[in-house]
């Protein structure tokens, strides 16, 4: 790969995670590991989304029954 500026950059691997909960698992259990982030275990309950002006929220349980 080649930057704006002409420089020269190996093309990195794709990360696929075929299994994200068997992946966020296996990290969870690493000593040192707060969190992954992933929630393929369990599903966020608030999804909060800042841009420059504003902040949005978002009840992601709220549509479960």
């Amino acid at each position: 790969m080649v930057t704006d500026n002409g420089k020269c950059h190996p093309r990195r691997p794709q990360l696929r995670l075929d299994d994200p909960a068997a992946f966020e698992s296996a990290v969870n259990q690493i000593a040192g590991v707060v969190t992954v982030g992933l929630f393929a275990l369990r599903r966020a309950d608030v999804l909060i989304v800042a841009g420059d002006d504003y902040v949005k929220t978002w009840n992601c349980r709220a549509s479960e029954p």
